[in-house]
């Protein structure tokens, strides 16, 4: 039998216990509670952003079968860049035309007779159905023949020359046509001259050296110097006056370390010309030459090529050009 009292403090133990119970329950709570008040966000969601990241790095396999990261598949990869057509260099003038007020009695016959081109090209440049044009209709008359070609998807002006005209290059018909590139889009019309045409040429730069030879080509390997040729050499007799190919100013007057004497002109458009192994130079830094002036003089001493010649180069904008792309030596 138990003693007295036993049940008593049995009773008043459980009841300690649950209050021991309850007070430790609340103040978890009450501790969560401040825990999530006064714990910045980021840190709260550390564990998913850790599992989101896990999952992004996933690797998955591109075209070449490598594995990149899922983050930067292909669907997400920035598109190459690609490359932007270079500025035309042509030495082709652009197409010119003549307007010209139709007559009473002019037929597209009458009128091409007059004018020593084609009828068809009269008739397809200004988009005549018909043979009779009415009296006092102006016309535009292409100064040569030729034919108004419509672009096709997937034409090049390569392709447009290489079939039309293969005596024209890109470049040309991309000058003719008065286009800053070679890049044409379906659609566009092309004027292309007729084989053989006596198409007009650009005189805004002529041969520094008309009585003389080019000896070296552009782009030529020269194996005795072991260098490839940025212009093209232009041999003449010693006394051989060289002249400034186009108009400018004379931006320098001097000598590389190999004792070469050289002047560099800068014209318009950006289009720079030096003038390597001259002898006396008759120009000082600063002057304004027109084309066709004298410069200086081929001189004896100027063999660098193995007899008296000069090398000439162009560029524009930095960029080197084969100058007979725009002269005829």
């Amino acid at each position: 039998m138990p003693p007295e009292g036993y049940r008593e403090h049995r009773e008043s133990g459980k009841r300690g216990t649950f209050v021991i119970a309850f007070v430790g329950i609340l103040v978890t709570l009450i501790a969560i509670i401040i825990y999530l008040m006064y714990t910045p966000l980021d840190q709260v969601t550390a564990a998913e952003a850790d599992a989101a990241a896990a999952e992004r790095v996933e690797a998955v396999e591109d075209e070449t079968g490598e594995e990149i990261p899922a983050e930067i598949n292909a669907t997400e990869m920035e598109a190459p860049a690609q490359p932007q057509p270079e500025s035309v260099v042509s030495a082709v003038r652009p197409l010119e035309t003549t307007e010209y007020i139709v007559s009473e009695g002019d037929t597209l016959i009458t009128i091409a007779d007059k004018f020593g081109v084609k009828a068809s090209t009269i008739k397809d440049y200004n988009r005549i159905s018909d043979v009779k044009v009415a009296p006092g209709s102006i016309i535009e008359i292409p100064a040569y023949s030729g034919t108004v070609y419509t672009v096709k998807e997937g034409d090049t002006l390569e392709d447009i020359a290489e079939s039309y005209n293969p005596e024209l290059s890109a470049d040309d018909l991309a000058a003719l046509n008065e286009l800053p590139t070679t890049a044409i889009s379906a659609d566009d019309e092309i004027f292309i001259p007729e084989v053989g045409s006596d198409i007009a040429k650009d005189d805004r730069f002529s041969s520094p050296v008309p009585d003389g030879r080019v000896i070296r080509h552009y782009g030529e390997f020269y194996e005795d110097k072991g260098e490839t040729v940025e212009g093209v050499v232009i041999a003449s007799l010693p006394g051989s006056p060289v002249l400034s190919a186009g108009e400018g100013t004379v931006s320098r007057v001097g000598m590389t370390a190999e004792r070469r004497r050289f002047i560099q002109i800068d014209g318009s458009d950006g289009y720079s010309a030096i003038y390597m192994d001259i002898e006396s130079p008759l120009v000082q830094t600063g002057s304004s030459v027109a084309q066709g002036s004298i410069i200086g003089m081929i001189g004896s001493s100027s063999r660098y090529y193995g007899e008296p010649a000069i090398l000439f180069s162009l560029s524009q904008d930095g960029v080197s050009l084969d100058p007979e792309d725009l002269i005829g030596f």
